[in-house]
């Protein structure tokens, strides 16, 4: 997910890896907003994720990534209105901060 934040000229880059492993087969989820029949997906451990290649369609230059909270520096390139970068391995959710 790519979200704006025009009034500090950034957008931040939120990533996602869980491994989800079916247990239980089917079951029934009633209640609420739910009524459905589906499978149980359950998340036991969080694994790291491999190598990320990212590629965004951004118009705006880039002055500069980051990755968040560490606040570690990503090189990136931009070419052709995309931006390009690789995550190292992380564990369920990495922010990357981009700078115009």
């Amino acid at each position: 997910t790519l979200m704006d934040q025009p009034e500090h000229d950034r957008s931040i880059c939120h990533l996602l890896y869980v491994n989800t492993i079916l247990r239980g087969g089917i079951c029934s989820i009633s209640g609420g907003n739910a009524d459905t029949t589906t499978a149980m997906e359950i998340i036991e451990e969080l694994n790291p994720s491999p190598e990320i290649n990212v590629s965004l369609a951004l118009e705006r230059p880039v002055k500069s990534m980051f990755l968040v909270p560490q606040k570690t520096p990503l090189e990136f390139v931009q070419k052709d209105g995309r931006v390009n970068f690789t995550v190292k391995s992380f564990k369920c959710h990495q922010m990357i901060e981009i700078n115009y």
